[in-house]
Parts: C-alpha cells; sequence; structure tokens
C-alpha cells in the first residue's frame, strides 16, 4: 500500500498571522470561559490574530457566525476561519 503524501507545511505555518473569528455562547459561563482561554492558547502558539464575538446560547452561533462573515466579506476583510465554541448538555438546555 502507497504511503499517503503530506505537506512540507505544518499546520502552524500555514495560520501564522491569520485572522479568525471565534463566536463564544456564553449560557454555560464557566465552561465558556474555558473554552476560549484554549482557544487564545492556541492561537498564541501559532501566532494566528482572532476576533471574539460572544452570544448568549449555542442556538445564537449559527446566526452569529453568518452575520459576522458577510459582514467582513462586505468590508473587504474576510476572515481566514472561523470557531464556534459553546455546550449544550442533555437535560439541562
Amino acid at each position: 500500500m502507497a504511503e499517503p503524501r503530506r505537506a512540507e507545511e505544518t499546520v502552524e505555518e500555514s495560520v501564522k498571522g491569520a485572522r479568525f473569528l471565534i463566536v463564544e455562547a456564553r449560557f454555560y459561563d464557566e465552561i465558556g470561559a474555558m473554552l476560549l482561554e484554549g482557544a487564545k492558547r492556541a492561537f498564541a502558539s501559532v501566532e494566528a490574530r482572532y476576533e471574539a464575538v460572544r452570544v448568549p446560547g449555542a442556538l445564537e452561533i449559527p446566526i452569529a457566525l453568518a452575520i459576522a462573515l458577510d459582514a467582513a466579506e462586505k468590508a473587504g476583510v474576510p476572515y481566514d476561519g472561523a470557531i464556534a465554541l459553546g455546550c449544550v448538555i442533555r437535560g439541562e438546555t
């Protein structure tokens, strides 16, 4: 069987200086804070930039992403990627 080909560039190199959008749900504030801190550390480790938007709950994440991505595109400064952070606990929400 042939070995899979791998790109020379690593993930860390490909996102250096990239601009990301984080949409974070804060229905569970403590969990949301931990998720955001983890994302911040990950972006700092690869020297990527980010902007964070907070929404009340996980159901608001998709529409907030759509609005922010469209606005950035229309402004001529599109994001290189987007991250959705949230938590839905069965039986709790």
